[in-house]
């Protein structure tokens, strides 16, 4: 672990320099500093606030197996559990996760987020090698200008969601109606963008956009409700995706869920706070 002086002066060239990227500085730099986090445990919130930091680099140039199994060695010692069961251990040929997962569902999504094999799997076939280095080379998008489209287009229409659900919490009414309208004049406004995306290109895939690049494509979609035809449209089209491991097959089963006959839900400025966004939120909009 490192020392109160060591740790104060990796947060200082942090400060300074920011999280070192593979274009920036290098795949070594980032090698050493995933290390210098692992041992800074007597700040705790601190190596949270940087993994944080990471998740937006993860699938980029930082290995998504080897970032998980950083994050659940920095939550396992100060916890007693872990978030993507990477740690495990081997008993008479049986694996087992040890110490426990602190979410079953978090654990789901990310897992398939990341492109990850399920939990069995990696317990039933030891495939992942999560001794590999944390940096690999960066991602090469084909759509860059569509990424950062996908990135403009998901800031107002997650932080006004964000904005609504704390007005909700506060009772102010009058704040509620007033976001609501402008909830829906960011939706028409995504849905006019998002499809004249789809015209072009398709669903966009991780490699033309990235991870974070499909799962705001996918909020979006979700948000379409006033074209209904449309999110039929790019349902057809996730299928592929899905079924490649392009897209998480939990954010195909909720797009299928709102656009399924007798099931579509109301609009979606009346569900700000659905559970069932929350996590797609934190893998999209907070890598943006």
């Amino acid at each position: 672990m490192l020392l109160r002086d060591e740790l104060d002066a990796f947060k200082a060239v942090l400060v300074e320099q920011g999280w070192p990227t593979y274009r920036t500085s290098g795949p070594a730099l980032i090698d050493a500093a995933g290390k210098l986090l692992e041992r800074s445990g007597l700040d705790c919130e601190f190596q949270k606030y940087m993994l944080r930091v990471l998740d937006q680099q993860v699938g980029d140039d930082i290995r998504p197996a080897i970032y998980a199994r950083l994050a659940d060695r920095i939550h396992a010692s100060h916890n007693s559990s872990q978030l993507y069961g990477t740690l495990q251990q081997r008993l008479d040929d049986v694996a087992t996760v040890d110490p426990p997962v602190a979410s079953l569902g978090s654990l789901l999504f990310f897992r398939d987020f990341y492109g990850l094999p399920s939990l069995e799997e990696d317990l039933a076939s030891g495939g992942i090698d999560y001794e590999v280095t944390l940096s690999q080379p960066p991602a090469t998008y084909t759509w860059p200008d569509i990424r950062t489209l996908l990135g403009e287009l998901i800031q107002p229409d997650q932080s006004l969601r964000a904005a609504l659900s704390a007005a909700r919490s506060k009772g102010v009414s009058a704040k509620v109606e007033l976001l609501k309208e402008e909830i829906a004049a960011s939706d028409r406004e995504g849905l006019r963008r998002i499809k004249q995306v789809f015209e072009g290109v398709g669903f966009p895939t991780r490699d033309m956009a990235g991870i974070d690049g499909v799962s705001r494509a996918f909020l979006l979609v979700q948000h379409a409700d006033e074209d209904p035809a449309f999110q039929r449209r790019a349902l057809e089209l996730a299928k592929p995706l899905m079924e490649s491991r392009g897209m998480s097959r939990r954010q195909y089963a909720m797009l299928a869920d709102r656009v399924s006959p007798g099931r579509r839900r109301a609009a979606t400025v009346r569900h700000a706070d659905d559970p069932s966004e929350r996590r797609v939120r934190a893998a999209a909009y907070v890598r943006s």
